[in-house]
């Protein structure tokens, strides 16, 4: 695992992507976040076979090479699995946790079965066309996620690593952090996308729920590709987190 160039000043902020784990999603959000935060993107390794126990001990390196001592977490999706992980077994090393759109036990693991499958065993070209075929109508019908940013995330995703990806799929289809999550001590902000045809609201309501203190979010009318969506701003929402209403309060 490594660290893209940092962006911005101020204190530290790290992000964890989702499946592509390329780190260069946060696009759409990096120059105004930068205005406040010091953003280190991660990410993550391809090759072998990693654990999740692999995946945070690497963000600790990172969080080490950067002379960083505690950092804001922002987990997206798959990396929100990781910033679970971390907040367990470091929690001197998280100020706060967000994650997005994340969960604790994926509900359609056939799915994901299926979709390993595909990325092991079929020619990289089949699985691009796939992934196109599926991700295009989705981000630009259903998310309503602009063309230049689709397609910037089908150039990233295509640039990606194969090996690694289907790796973090067998890594989500056996996860199951639901008896864990009572023991998480750090100020957490989950936030989920109201109409997520991914991961679910109800999936961030449970997990708000099993987490002490933990605070949840829904951004209305919102996907899974939150923090591409125009409007969305991941700055304010940070900003925001103390004050949020208490009725959303898990």
């Amino acid at each position: 695992m490594t660290s893209l160039e940092p962006i911005g000043e101020g204190p530290p902020l790290v992000y964890l992507p989702g499946l592509d784990g390329s780190g260069e999603l946060l696009f759409a959000q990096e120059d105004e976040l930068g205005t406040r935060y010091r953003i280190h993107r991660v990410r993550y390794r391809s090759e072998g076979e990693f654990t999740y126990d692999d995946l945070v001990r690497d963000v600790i390196e990172v969080l080490d090479e950067a002379d960083v001592k505690r950092a804001t977490i922002v987990a997206e999706s798959f990396g929100g699995t990781i910033g679970l992980h971390l907040a367990l077994a470091y929690p001197e090393r998280v100020e706060r946790l967000m994650v997005l759109n994340t969960f604790a036990k994926f509900s359609n693991r056939r799915f994901l079965r299926w979709g390993g499958l595909l990325i092991r065993r079929a020619p990289p070209r089949l699985v691009h066309a796939v992934r196109y075929a599926i991700d295009t109508p989705t981000l630009a019908l259903l998310e309503r996620i602009p063309r230049d940013r689709r397609r910037r995330f089908l150039d990233v995703a295509r640039r990606q690593p194969l090996c690694g990806y289907a790796r973090r799929i067998e890594l989500l289809e056996k996860l199951d952090f639901t008896g864990d999550l009572s023991e998480i001590s750090v100020p957490t902000l989950v936030v989920s996308g109201e109409v997520d045809r991914v991961v679910p609201s109800a999936a961030s309501r449970e997990l708000a729920k099993r987490i002490p203190g933990a605070i949840l979010r829904t951004l209305p009318g919102v996907g899974h590709a939150a923090l591409m969506t125009p409007g969305v701003s991941l700055l304010e929402i940070l900003q925001n987190w103390p004050q949020i209403n208490t009725d959303e309060h898990s």
